[in-house]
């Protein structure tokens, strides 16, 4: 289902009555969007035009490189948690055969 809702403004979309969309008030609530809203920020209005030039990935760099750096601290926690349990790296020799290559 594709919506068409660029034209309507966040009190339309988070209207319970008839005109709202469902999706959007069950995920948050129109306070926490508008908050969020005004806390992205993707590029710097001044130097916009010289950096699109330039890097095109710029503009959510820093919010692309913090996400990655989070993932890979959970990774480290995940990897630390498996060794504790005595889940270690796979050697490669194992009994099991592939029934797919079997002759």
């Amino acid at each position: 289902e594709v919506l068409r809702n660029s034209r309507l403004n966040v009190d339309d979309l988070w209207d319970k009555n008839s005109t709202g969309v469902e999706k959007f008030w069950l995920t948050m609530s129109k306070e926490r969007f508008l908050f969020l809203l005004r806390l992205l920020h993707f590029d710097d209005k001044i130097t916009r035009n010289e950096t699109k030039s330039e890097d095109k990935p710029a503009p959510i760099r820093q919010l692309f490189n913090s996400f990655v750096a989070t993932r890979l601290v959970d990774l480290q926690r995940l990897m630390n948690c498996c060794r504790h349990l005595g889940v270690g790296a796979h050697s490669g020799n194992t009994s099991l055969r592939n029934p797919t290559s079997m002759e």
